[in-house]
């Protein structure tokens, strides 16, 4: 009889130990999800943050005054002559471009989230199969405009590009 007590102890220690080890994994499954899910609401956010800063540096290019428009971009207040092989992956690159804030959504406190875009103007290009007259073609300007959002706290950022055509 005295074996059989001790034998129940052991099974109920090893069934003890296997919950146990059962419940850690979970807990580090749940930990790894909630992780992945606010990674990806951050990855979103930024994302919307960068489009709205693209819309802004848009809307910009489409009411540029004729004078800027035709100016020289030298790389002043984020307005660059075209680059093809230009880094926007280095962040000092943006610290002299366009600046708008965003309001505050919580993510920064109640900070307003600053996002960048530049402007580039490409010159030389022109698009035959648009349809336009020449004179018309000639008139147009092309622009390459990229806008930057981050998070601060990890060090990602998203970046959008489009192509605008005056």
């Amino acid at each position: 009889m005295l074996k059989n007590k001790g034998s129940v102890l052991i099974t109920v220690l090893i069934l003890l130990l296997v919950l146990s080890i059962m419940v850690v994994s979970v807990a580090q499954q749940v930990l790894l999800q909630q992780k992945m899910a606010s990674n990806l609401y951050q990855s979103e956010i930024m994302h919307q943050q960068a489009e709205v800063a693209l819309l802004q540096a848009e809307q910009f290019v489409e009411h540029m005054p004729i004078d800027l428009l035709h100016a020289d971009f030298t790389g002043e207040d984020g307005l660059y002559s075209y680059d093809a092989n230009r880094d926007y992956h280095n962040p000092v690159m943006w610290m002299n471009n366009r600046l708008i804030h965003l309001p505050a959504d919580g993510s920064n406190g109640d900070k307003p989230i600053p996002v960048r875009y530049m402007i580039e103007k490409i010159s030389g290009f022109t698009d035959q199969n648009s349809g336009l007259s020449q004179a018309s073609l000639l008139n147009s300007r092309y622009f390459r405009v990229t806008a930057r959002s981050s998070d601060i706290l990890n060090g990602s950022f998203v970046i959008l590009q489009s192509f605008y055509r005056r």
